[in-house]
């Protein structure tokens, strides 16, 4: 674009010229309550290894997030245990080596101490949270967090999340998942 102004005297020189591409929008793939029902327009927990789910009917506060899930959705949870200290998701049908954005929706809802509950998740492989304690990052119980990351699908098209617990006590857990394109 160049910009130049006109008056009685006439038109002045062009502005130096400036260009813009405005950024694609991600379009939703998959949406996961993660250890609960349907809440439009996420989708009953599926695609899942492992793991057992849980929920609360406290209120949750999902104002400090961007584009939150439905406050339903950071109500349930699956989580890891002592016995079974990890489970997973894996997303199929994607186009192999193409790039997603993945979005873990995660809200404390039965942890009242930071440093009770840590645990690890990597995707396709790679860590991509380490030790983390969702409680601490969002800065009290039943307040919602999200984690993006980009990852790039397996060369069998899949984007595989793996979460693992780090206390023994109080395993992973993770409230919904989106993956986008």
């Amino acid at each position: 674009y160049v910009v130049s102004g006109v008056n009685g005297a006439g038109e002045g020189p062009d502005s130096n010229q400036a260009s813009a591409t405005p950024a694609a929008t991600l379009v939703p793939i998959y949406q996961v309550n993660a250890g609960g029902a349907a809440v439009s327009p996420y989708q009953t927990d599926a695609f899942f290894n492992g793991g057992h789910t849980a929920l609360t009917t406290s209120s949750i506060d999902t104002s400090a997030v961007t584009n939150p899930a439905p406050a339903a959705v950071y109500q349930t949870w699956r989580a890891s245990s002592k016995k079974a200290p990890a489970f997973s998701y894996t997303f199929p049908g994607l186009t192999p080596g193409a790039s997603y954005s993945v979005r873990l929706h995660f809200a404390e809802n039965s942890v009242a101490r930071t440093g009770a509950r840590r645990f690890n998740v990597t995707i396709n492989g790679a860590q991509v949270l380490s030790n983390f304690d969702v409680l601490a990052t969002a800065g009290a119980q039943h307040k919602a967090l999200v984690q993006t990351f980009a990852a790039n699908a397996n060369g069998s098209g899949q984007i595989v999340i793996s979460f693992s617990g780090v206390t023994s006590n109080n395993g992973a857990i993770v409230n919904g998942i989106d993956v986008l394109h």
